[in-house]
């Protein structure tokens, strides 16, 4: 025999054991659904529907001289180990003691995994990322960063954070502690959830309410959403690429993207929803924060994959967008303020977002540099609300339970990067903070105020983003991203990262030691079968003379090994599941009695469940393999013979 024919053959036969061991399973199944039924009646459609797709897979309708169907030779083995209970029991026994070691251990390693991973981060955190500033002024993180940003495909939001030291005068002493100017979506994104009161409820990321740049006065304090401001000529910054929308709102449909052109633009300049990076927003009568777009007619791109070798492609995502003649559209639609240099008829500068530098309404503030240090007093009509943490409370020396509604004196000193002058310090007046709302957190004295306070004392660059995309996957790709242009990220990912990896070598683990109970298992199976084999010489010899095929009488032994290996697989599974339920419910009555919470250390995931029935099949069919293939050679004649 040639290699290439020892191949075929072999193929042929690992082709015939596949096809058994899948008729087996198919079958198995069919009879513990048949033998549950007649105790449940409502299964017994289900173990009838596949008991007849199982014959019609077999082909039952052949005639006696094909020999034996497939489906026959299961009902047989099944017969022949109902004669032999006790035996067939210890074998399926072991197996399935084998099986459950490896469930459980495996289990709980999938367990702790996920309590570990759900102490670290929500499944939203693993959308986000916080964007750190460069190693240069060049990368500060200011609006035209956000407008940049919240352009990269696959971003859902952008959100600024503005850390500043707050110095609280409270029962006649100082503090000073770490305060956040974050908006109420930023808390909600975070999951700051308050163990006492409400969270602000201010999502407004305007700079000032009262913008003169230039000395023109842009703003209408009776302004509401759809007022027009008047026409404007306008021109997008370079590299850079805003959305069209069919309305002033960030809800409305994209009907496209735009670019820099080399003629400035005309649009009418009109009010509409407030978006991340707006300058010089509003807050209309209803509550509700609004920020200036412009209705303009301009040239379409659609956003895709495309690349140099594709006609029409920029910047490798964007195609122009054509008409049936092959001229690209130009549609009327809304553009958001973020990213443009807006001059007014006259010809002054209403907006630069790329070189902004927030000013104080001289109305309500007063600025007094001496030595670099600059004085500015906070607006009376800003929402003077804090979110505050227990460990701050603690260092202060309120009750918890009283605290919310308190006030306290508080005025802010920002250093750093947080103006265009590196070396410029801003120091603000004391003025009064409610505490609104009280967080769990114990570790570090923090506090958390409108965003809108902090910019309107002239701050106007970033500590950090927070970045948040719609999908998780492509977390790692935006960040590459980023951190290519120069800015730095963090993200719980990393961490969860390294927990999947520690965890992934601690099941490998497990697995090995369970592997251990079921590779004994196995060998007393194989023993079992061999042994059983020798008892049976003189019934193998009479299979063989009635007429029963050698390959039939293979089959035969293999059948009933494969379905020792699957029952002690799905036996074997149900107790290793619930002996890890056990152990999680015993762990919680513990922990419950400590002041803890719930602990489920046990997991089992769908897809391990289909490994551990493969396994077990395995199992089955390697155990039955060698005791099968002598049967198949025993002489009938000898057989018979056999004492």
């Amino acid at each position: 025999m040639t290699f290439k024919e020892y191949i075929r053959v072999k193929l042929i036969q690992l082709k015939e054991i596949l096809v058994i061991t899948l008729f087996v399973s198919l079958f198995s199944v069919a009879y513990l659904i048949k033998e549950i039924a007649k105790k449940v009646p409502f299964l017994r459609p289900l173990g009838e529907r596949i008991d007849w797709l199982a014959r019609k897979l077999d082909g039952n309708n052949r005639s006696a001289l094909d020999g034996l169907t497939r489906v026959y030779l299961i009902e047989l083995a099944y017969a022949n180990m109902r004669i032999k209970k006790t035996r067939t029991i210890v074998t399926i026994g072991g197996i399935a003691l084998g099986i459950a070691f490896i469930v459980l251990l495996v289990s709980i390693g999938y367990g702790l995994q996920n309590l570990v991973v759900t102490r670290v981060a929500r499944l939203d955190e693993l959308k986000q990322t916080e964007v750190l500033p460069g190693l240069s002024k060049e990368f500060n993180l200011n609006d035209a960063v956000i407008s940049k940003l919240d352009a990269i495909e696959g971003v859902e939001a952008v959100l600024p954070v503005i850390s500043v030291v707050g110095r609280i005068n409270f029962n006649g002493s100082v503090t000073d502690v770490a305060v956040y100017g974050v908006t109420s979506e930023y808390l909600e994104r975070s999951a700051v959830q308050p163990i006492k009161g409400k969270i602000f409820d201010n999502s407004e990321q305007a700079s000032v309410q009262k913008s003169n740049v230039a000395g023109a006065n842009t703003d209408s304090p009776d302004a509401s959403k759809g007022d027009e401001i008047g026409p404007v000529e306008f021109n997008i910054d370079p590299e850079v690429w805003v959305r069209v929308r069919e309305e002033a709102t960030t809800k409305a449909k994209i009907i496209g993207y735009t670019r820099r052109t080399e003629a400035k633009i005309n649009g009418i300049e009109v009010y509409g929803s407030g978006y991340a990076g707006a300058e010089g927003s509003l807050i209309d009568d209803n509550g509700e924060s609004i920020a200036k777009w412009i209705n303009t007619k301009v040239r379409l791109w659609s956003k895709g994959e495309c690349d140099a070798n594709t006609g029409g492609c920029e910047d490798e995502k964007f195609m122009p967008m054509l008409e049936d003649d092959n001229s690209q559209i130009e549609v009327q639609g809304y553009i958001a303020e973020a990213g443009l240099v807006v001059q007014n008829n006259k010809g002054e500068v209403l907006a630069a977002s790329t070189d902004y530098l927030p000013t104080v309404d001289l109305a309500t503030a007063t600025a007094v540099v001496q030595e670099n240090v600059e004085k500015v007093t906070i607006s009376d009509n800003t929402t003077r609300e804090i979110v505050v943490n227990r460990s701050l409370l603690s260092l202060l020396g309120l009750d918890e339970a009283e605290a919310v509604g308190k006030e306290l004196t508080m005025g802010f000193v920002a250093v750093g990067g947080s103006t265009e002058d590196p070396d410029k310090r801003i120091e603000s007046d004391a003025v009064d903070f409610r505490i609104v709302a009280i967080t769990p957190d114990e570790s570090t004295p923090i506090g958390f105020i409108p965003f809108i306070v902090l910019r309107k004392i002239g701050i106007s660059n970033y500590s950090q983003l927070k970045l948040i995309v719609d999908n998780k996957d492509i977390l790692g790709k935006t960040r590459s991203m980023i951190e290519a242009v120069g800015y730095g990220t963090i993200s719980v990912a990393d961490t969860v990262s390294q927990i999947d990896n520690i965890f992934f070598g601690l099941r490998w683990l497990l697995a090995a030691l369970g592997s251990i109970a079921l590779s004994v298992a196995s060998l007393g199976m194989f023993n079992t079968l061999t042994v059983s084999l020798l008892e049976r010489t003189r019934e193998v010899g009479l299979m063989k003379a009635m007429g029963m095929r050698p390959a039939e009488v293979k089959d035969l032994f293999l059948t009933e090994s494969i379905i020792m290996g699957l029952l002690g697989g799905i036996i074997g599974l149900a107790a290793g599941y619930i002996s890890g339920k056990l152990i999680g419910l015993l762990l919680s009555v513990l922990s419950i009695s400590k002041g803890g919470g719930l602990l489920d250390v046990s997991l089992i995931p769908p897809v391990f469940v289909l490994i551990v029935l493969g396994i077990s099949l395995f199992v089955g069919v390697m155990t039955g393999l060698f005791p099968a293939r002598r049967a198949m050679r025993i002489s009938a004649l000898d057989a018979l013979r056999y004492e």
